[in-house]
């Protein structure tokens, strides 16, 4: 019972810290599930925990993150470092996404 008390306050401390990313961000698993997203991605791309936490990067949106270039970005780069910086993915369009503009 304290091993899972003490999970859950390390979750609950984890996400208190993303929610304060004022970009929006996202974390990904190793199959590149999404695990959690910050406030800022909900608001960004006016989507809801419910219907993002748990899928494929690939098939949020209605499969508009299935791009080729995020796509080797996340299967061949990502394996060889941690984190995508900042600029890599840029002016994404919210609300009615259609994908990136650019990479």
């Amino acid at each position: 019972m304290a091993v899972k008390n003490n999970f859950n306050k390390t979750q609950e401390f984890s996400e208190s810290i993303i929610n304060t990313v004022r970009e929006p961000l996202i974390v990904l698993d190793h199959d590149l599930r999404v695990v959690t997203a910050s406030r800022s991605f909900y608001k960004f791309f006016k989507v809801v925990p419910e219907e993002t936490v748990e899928q494929l990067i690939y098939d949020l949106g209605n499969k508009q993150w299935d791009i080729p270039k995020l796509r080797e970005l996340l299967e061949t780069i990502l394996p060889e470092k941690t984190t995508l910086e900042t600029g890599v993915c840029s002016k994404a369009k919210p609300a009615s996404f259609t994908g990136f503009t650019s990479f």
